[in-house]
């Protein structure tokens, strides 16, 4: 029975203590890795206070293992835990910023590019479970940790809490959530920017670039994301920069108009004379995305579709497509 729906496998918890103790003696890089493997799946069906308490240092452990496989399975296996995690107590509420990100601050440097990969695929992870967690232990401060019938998450959502409580606390939330996003765009700037960065990094965030910016918010969006995008565009990886304006329509979205039109317009628009056909094609594909969202106001939209006409005469019936797609988006 699976702790998501409120079940949980005692039988499971002794199967789990006994892979925690195993673990560190497994010679094989491959058995450790499958171990850890072994130990997140058995962490699906235990309660949260042995995932945070028993297993989570074993797997913390394995982040330092000299072999690269067994740390990208660690990694992965902590931040998949900690997502699990719904119900903890007020001792816990300070992990993420004592205990996790400091610990996950030199994944960025790790030798490896796999690791570095792996945290790349997985730091949205990492972000929306810290301001979960963040919220939560506001949500508990607001009614009182001292209250002892007030003994978790779970225990304090039954308390009420007044709109004035609210008002006291939520100068101090903003302020732990602003360090946590300082935190996670320091990892991002360092991922993207940094000098062990690689086109499969960039693209490894990529994929999830549309929940990194509901993490940051519209104005640390503005203020964090967008300054990094032309690390993306000026990579010599042909398929990275086609694959970001693939995703760009997620931020585009979501910071509205304005920054669109100041800021992102101009680079789609330098990718109409991209040397490869492939980012044209998804740069015309972009622009198109835009018009149908209406994020354009008309006479800058004259401007775009100027830019983009002679492309109807390219002699790529790929890119004749895409721009005629582009034009008939505008009407």
């Amino acid at each position: 029975n699976n702790t998501a729906a409120g079940w949980s496998c005692e039988g499971m918890v002794l199967i789990a203590s006994l892979l925690c103790a195993s673990i560190r003696n497994v010679k094989l890089p491959q058995a450790r890795r499958a171990a850890v493997q072994l130990l997140y799946k058995s962490c699906l069906y235990i309660d949260d206070e042995t995932r945070l308490q028993h297993v989570l240092p074993y797997v913390v452990a394995l982040l330092s293992d000299p072999v690269a496989i067994v740390r990208c399975a660690a990694l992965q296996a902590v931040c998949n835990l900690l997502t699990l995690v719904q119900n903890f107590p007020p001792s816990d509420a300070k992990i993420f910023p004592e205990y996790i990100l400091p610990l996950l601050s030199m994944v960025p440097d790790d030798p490896e590019e796999s690791v570095r990969i792996c945290y790349a695929d997985n730091v949205h992870k990492i972000a929306e479970t810290a301001q979960r967690f963040l919220e939560c232990s506001e949500y508990m401060t607001e009614i009182g940790v001292l209250d002892k019938s007030v003994q978790s998450v779970q225990g304090a959502m039954k308390k009420p809490v007044t709109p004035s409580l609210r008002r006291q606390n939520s100068s101090r939330y903003m302020l732990e959530l602003s360090q946590i996003r300082e935190t996670i765009a320091r990892v991002i700037q360092e991922l993207v920017m940094g000098h062990k960065q690689t086109p499969t990094i960039r693209r490894a965030l990529l994929y999830h670039i549309d929940q990194l910016s509901k993490f940051f918010g519209k104005k640390q969006c503005n203020d964090i994301l967008l300054p990094m995008l032309p690390a993306f565009l000026n990579d010599r990886d042909e398929q990275l920069r086609a694959f970001f304006f693939k995703q760009i329509v997620h931020i585009c979205i979501f910071v509205g108009q304005t920054s669109v039109e100041s800021y992102l317009l101009p680079y789609i628009e330098q990718a109409l004379s991209d040397v490869e056909e492939t980012v044209i094609v998804d740069a015309l594909e972009c622009l198109a995305a835009i018009c149908k969202h209406k994020l354009l106001r008309k006479r800058v939209l004259l401007g775009a579709v100027e830019r983009a006409a002679p492309l109807l005469c390219h002699p790529s019936q790929w890119v004749r497509r895409s721009a005629i797609t582009f034009v008939a988006s505008t009407g």
